[in-house]
């Protein structure tokens, strides 16, 4: 089974780790438009596309190598990441980032493919809902003080779905909406030309993994439906089919704010929901890959 998922680095790359485990074709579409820490120092003065998401992907993925897995993992004291430099020095050695990202496959033995959403150089946009504008995903990520709430995003300058992508898409039997930053990693990918129409056409079984948790200053007080119509709102009609929902009784910690499973409001939608435990016993704040990988799994096995 040709599995596709959608996302970004974090969310998409603990999905990924444990999903290699199980008999399935996995392709990873992974969002391009990191700008914080060193994937955007190095944005800024090297000219190179952002390699901080892909980077976590393809060590999710690899199955050799396991010390030069570490090493790429490995961040100095200037906040710089080894991989991150590997990604980006064979980016400009190999003349495209698309070519690093082959080379890495090949020396890491990966358990699937990485496809960046564009090889086209672009800014995250928020427009909030007083009408100010935040530039950057970073800006946007890491939200600075008291801000009013995201209305909308963009990229700046609009950005063109990578060939690899689209094939990706066109070829799934199952397409994985998966978890993490709803404005800054998952939907990013679906802001460039030609995905959304590629997914509508796509006959795979579309399936969204709604997040544990909010984030603050992202998605504050967001039930599953509130997840459900933002996402909806930048594809095009039928395209999403089930919604994987964590339904676990334990308690997020202090601080954190559970997503609100309105199941009966989700159903009314037209969607098919679809329940497991999901969440981590170490970390009650978040979901566990293993566990959400095996559901995934199950999914696709169920509806194959």
């Amino acid at each position: 089974m040709r599995v596709v998922t959608i996302g970004g680095g974090s969310g998409q790359s603990l999905l990924l780790e444990h999903l290699k485990n199980y008999d399935l074709d996995i392709t990873a579409i992974v969002s391009m438009v990191d700008s914080g820490g060193s994937t955007g120092e190095l944005r800024k003065e090297l000219g190179v596309l952002p390699p901080g998401d892909v980077r976590k992907c393809l060590i999710a993925l690899a199955t050799k190598h396991p010390e030069l897995q570490e090493a790429a993992a490995t961040r100095f004291n200037d906040g710089h990441n080894f991989g991150n430099f590997m990604l980006s020095g064979l980016e400009l050695k190999l003349g495209g980032f698309d070519k690093a990202v082959r080379h890495m496959e090949k020396v890491w033995d990966t358990a699937g493919r990485i496809e960046p959403s564009t090889l086209d150089k672009a800014q995250l946009v928020a427009r909030l809902e007083n009408g100010s504008l935040l530039s950057g995903e970073a800006n946007i990520d890491v939200p600075k003080g008291g801000r009013a709430k995201i209305k909308q995003v963009f990229l700046a300058p609009r950005a063109q779905a990578y060939k690899g992508a689209i094939s990706a898409i066109k070829k799934a039997d199952f397409i994985i909406y998966t978890i993490g930053d709803l404005y800054t990693s998952l939907i990013p990918n679906l802001l460039c030309q030609g995905i959304p129409e590629a997914i509508k056409k796509s006959k795979a079984v579309k399936i969204f993994t709604i997040n544990r948790t909010n984030k603050k200053g992202e998605t504050d007080d967001y039930e599953a439906t509130d997840y459900i119509e933002t996402l909806l709102a930048y594809l095009r009609p039928d395209s999403l089919d089930i919604v994987l929902l964590d339904k676990s009784k334990n308690k997020p910690g202090r601080g954190y704010q559970r997503v609100k499973n309105n199941i009966f409001q989700i159903e009314r939608m037209g969607i098919q929901v679809e329940e497991a435990i999901l969440t981590s016993k170490k970390d009650p704040n978040h979901i566990d890959g293993a566990k959400l990988a095996k559901a995934i799994n199950n999914l696709c096995q169920k509806f194959s």
